[in-house]
């Protein structure tokens, strides 16, 4: 079975809901407020556009300081998703 954690973190005024996906970053998407400039509602792991690996990094900095996520190895990685 999957192991699929949500997080949502404030970022640029708005509301986006991170997902990971067995600790790593599979996606997100603006939750609440206006689309992000040049992003719209969501990115995914997949994109790597410039504007989206900077925002990506900033999200996952944002989460790490607050203690939601943690670094394993380079990646990251959720408290239920360690194994």
């Amino acid at each position: 079975m999957a192991c699929y954690c949500p997080r949502e973190v404030r970022y640029r005024g708005r509301l986006v809901s991170v997902t990971f996906r067995y600790g790593i970053f599979q996606d997100a998407k603006v939750k609440r407020g206006k689309p992000l400039p040049r992003l719209g509602r969501g990115w995914g792991y997949e994109d790597h556009r410039k504007v989206a690996v900077k925002a990506t990094k900033a999200v996952l900095r944002i989460l790490r300081r607050r203690g939601s996520v943690n670094d394993r190895g380079g990646l990251t990685a959720c408290e239920n998703c360690r194994g």
